[in-house]
C-alpha cells in the first residue's frame, strides 16, 4: 500500500472508531435517561434497588419499620380521590378523613416509593392531631399513571391541583404539605406559589436540583464521570419529556410565602445533607431544621421517631 493509502485506511478507521464511540456513548446516555425518567411499576423494594449501598445503615431494620408501620395502618378507613393533571395523567391519592377537621397535610413521597409506605407512621400522629391526610400517589408509581417521572417539575404543578382538591373536600380549611425527597422537592418548587391555605411546608430529604444529585450519585455510587453521560441523558429528558434537570429548589426557596421545616439524615449519602443546608440558607421564610444524626436517606422517622414528631409539632405551633 502507498502511504496515502495508509493514511486513507487509517482515517477511516478513526472516523468508524469516533463513530462507535458516539453511538455507545448515546446508547448509555439514553438507557440512563430512561433508568432516571420512566415509570417505575415496582416500588418500595429499597433492598432492590442499585443505590441500596448510598441509602444507609440499617436498611433491612429501616424496610421492616415500614412494613410494621404500614401495616398497622391498614384497618384505617379512607377513600380514593383522583385528579387529573395538566397533562392528561390520571392521579390518585388515599384520604383519610378526620370528622370535623379543618386541617389537612398533603404527603408527597419519593423516588421509588408509595404515599403510603413513606407516611405510615406519619398518619396516625397526624389524624391524632385533628388533620386530615392525604397520601399522594406521584405520577410514574403505583396507581397513578403517567409514563415518566420528572423529580419535582410536573410533580410540583400537580402538587398545586392537589390543593384545589382539598379545597374542594374542606371547606374553608388549612394546608400543611409534607414531602419526602422528590415530594419535598416537589413542595418547595413552588413554595412561593402557595395561596394563604397552605401554612407551611416539612421538607424531608430535598435535594438542591436532580442535577446536582445525579453528579454526586454517579461519583460516590458508581465511581464514574458524569460527563458526558448525564449531560446525554438531559438532552434525552428535554427532547422526550420537555423536562431538564435544572430547576433549583435553592433558588425557589428564596421567595417561599410558607414557613419550611427542613429535616434530614447527617448519614444521608443518595442526598447529602449539604443539599439540606443550601436549601435552609435560601430559605427567606421562617424555617426550622431538624437533623438526625445517625440517619441516611428518608431515615429520620426511623431512627427518632419521636424526635421527628415533637419537630413537627414545634413546627405546626409557630404557624
Amino acid at each position: 500500500m502507498t502511504i496515502p493509502e495508509i493514511v486513507g485506511l487509517a482515517i477511516f478507521c478513526l472516523v468508524i472508531a469516533c463513530g462507535i464511540i458516539i453511538a455507545v456513548l448515546f446508547l448509555c446516555g439514553y438507557l440512563t435517561y430512561k433508568d432516571l425518567c420512566h415509570r417505575k411499576e415496582s416500588v418500595d423494594k429499597l433492598e432492590q434497588s442499585p443505590y441500596v449501598g448510598a441509602l444507609g445503615p440499617n436498611l433491612s431494620d429501616f424496610n421492616d419499620f415500614r412494613d410494621d408501620s404500614y401495616s398497622a395502618l391498614k384497618g384505617t378507613s379512607f377513600t380514593w380521590e383522583s385528579i387529573t393533571s395538566n397533562d392528561d395523567v390520571r392521579l390518585f391519592a388515599r384520604f383519610y378523613k378526620v370528622e370535623n377537621a379543618k386541617k389537612t397535610v398533603i404527603c408527597l413521597p419519593g423516588y421509588l416509593t408509595s404515599a403510603v409506605k413513606c407516611f405510615s407512621a406519619f398518619v396516625p400522629f397526624y389524624m391524632e392531631k385533628g388533620f386530615n391526610v392525604l397520601l399522594v400517589t406521584a405520577r410514574g408509581h403505583a396507581e397513578s399513571g403517567g409514563k415518566h417521572i420528572t423529580f419535582g417539575k410536573k410533580e410540583s404543578q400537580d402538587l398545586l391541583l392537589w390543593i384545589s382538591k382539598v379545597n374542594e373536600l374542606v371547606k374553608d380549611g388549612e394546608i400543611i404539605v409534607h414531602g419526602i425527597d422528590i415530594g419535598a422537592n416537589s413542595a418547595l418548587l413552588v413554595s412561593g406559589e402557595f395561596n394563604n391555605e397552605v401554612k407551611g411546608i416539612i421538607s424531608d430529604s430535598a435535594f438542591s436540583k436532580p442535577w446536582d444529585v445525579f453528579v454526586y450519585q454517579i461519583k460516590q455510587i458508581y465511581h464514574l464521570s458524569p460527563f458526558p453521560i448525564l449531560h446525554i441523558a438531559e438532552y434525552f429528558s428535554k427532547r422526550f419529556i420537555k423536562v431538564g434537570f435544572g430547576d433549583s429548589a435553592v433558588k425557589a426557596v428564596a421567595n417561599s410565602a410558607v414557613p419550611v421545616l427542613f429535616v434530614h439524615g447527617a448519614k444521608d449519602m443518595f442526598v447529602p445533607y449539604y443539599m439540606c443546608n443550601a436549601c435552609y440558607e435560601s430559605c427567606s421564610a421562617p424555617k426550622q431544621k431538624f437533623i438526625v444524626e445517625n440517619a441516611g436517606h428518608a431515615q429520620a422517622i426511623f431512627k427518632d421517631t419521636e424526635g421527628y414528631k415533637e419537630a413537627i409539632s414545634n413546627f405546626i405551633e409557630t404557624l
